[in-house]
Parts: structure tokens; C-alpha cells; sequence
């Protein structure tokens, strides 16, 4: 493996990050035209396995877009950007879309962000966050095209003790009000 040089690093988050903002259908479209910086304490590619590693507080900025944590892989396959995998105690991914007044928040001990599929899997303490709403779970399957979700729990687990844990699903009250009560309805 080799260390790579600062041109080699910033040619390989622009693809990162143009894949990340392209793909993404519903985010601001002048991201992409924003410059990108990455900031971490370590960066290396492998040439024989096509991978990049960006490790000790990996910050990824363009635009509205930012992602945070403690390692970042990028995985190619004949040139082409397969697979993003962010790690950390949390790592986290934020960015705004272009209609929204808040940006979308996940995170997770690990984001897998798949540009092909223009979607992103959370495991382990995910949360996500997108126009006020919040979902948590230990694994949240989200897909940018279509800007749905699917999230689950886990199971008891006999041999640790540790209980079962559902997911959560908090809907913010419309904007008309709070519902009226029985007692309010004509």
C-alpha cells in the first residue's frame, strides 16, 4: 500500500463527493458546483484492491453537504465508485435538500452509501432525521430516489441478556395544530 499525495486524495474526494451530491436526486444542486475540502489525519490508497482510507476525524464538506467520521472507505471497481462505508462511534452524513427547511441527518456507528443504488444502509444506533421527522433503529435502509425507509430492532439476545430494542418513529405535529381531541370534534 502506498501513501498518497495531496493531488492523488483531492482527485478522489471530488468523486466521492460528486457521486454523493449527484445521486442524490432531492439535495441542493449547487453543491456540486461548491468547493470540496476534506480534512483527516490519515489517507491512503491501495492501487491493487482499488480502495481509499481516510482515517482520525475524517470531515468531508461541499455545500450543504457534510460528513463526519472516524474512518471513510471508498471502494472501486474498473474506475467506478461502488461503495462508501463511514465508521465511527457515530459517524454522520447531513445534508440539505433543495425544498426543505432542514437538512437530512443520519447517523450511525456505520453509513453504507451505495451511489449505484442511490441509497443508504445505517447500522447500529442509526438515526435519521428529514423534515422533522425521526426514525431510530439498529438498522435504517434508506433509498434518495424515492425518499423512503425501512428500519428494524433487534431481537432479544439470551446469551448477552441484552433486551430486545424496537424502533422509534417520531412524527412532528402538522402545521395546522395539534389534532382536536374527542372532546373538541363537532
Amino acid at each position: 500500500m502506498a501513501t498518497i499525495s495531496r493531488s492523488k486524495v483531492g482527485r478522489r474526494c471530488a468523486l466521492l463527493i460528486a457521486l454523493l451530491a449527484s445521486g442524490a436526486s432531492w439535495a441542493q444542486s449547487d453543491d456540486r458546483s461548491q468547493p470540496i475540502t476534506v480534512e483527516a489525519d490519515f489517507a491512503e490508497r491501495d492501487v491493487a484492491a482499488d480502495t481509499m482510507i481516510y482515517r482520525g476525524n475524517v470531515v468531508i464538506r461541499q455545500g450543504s453537504l457534510l460528513i463526519e467520521a472516524n474512518q471513510v472507505e471508498l471502494f472501486n471497481r474498473d474506475g467506478e465508485l461502488q461503495q462508501i462505508v463511514s465508521t465511527g462511534q457515530l459517524a454522520r452524513y447531513t445534508q440539505r435538500a433543495a425544498n426543505a427547511s432542514q437538512p437530512i441527518i443520519a447517523e450511525a456507528e456505520q453509513i453504507d452509501y451505495q451511489p449505484g443504488n442511490n441509497t443508504m444502509t445505517l447500522l447500529r444506533n442509526a438515526t435519521l432525521s428529514r423534515d422533522g421527522t425521526l426514525l431510530k433503529g439498529e438498522r435504517i435502509d434508506y433509498d434518495f430516489t424515492s425518499q423512503s425507509w425501512q428500519a428494524s430492532g433487534t431481537s432479544d439476545d439470551a446469551a448477552s441478556g441484552d433486551p430486545a430494542r424496537r424502533i422509534q418513529l417520531v412524527i412532528p405535529a402538522s402545521d395546522g395544530g395539534a389534532l382536536p381531541t374527542i372532546e373538541e370534534r363537532p
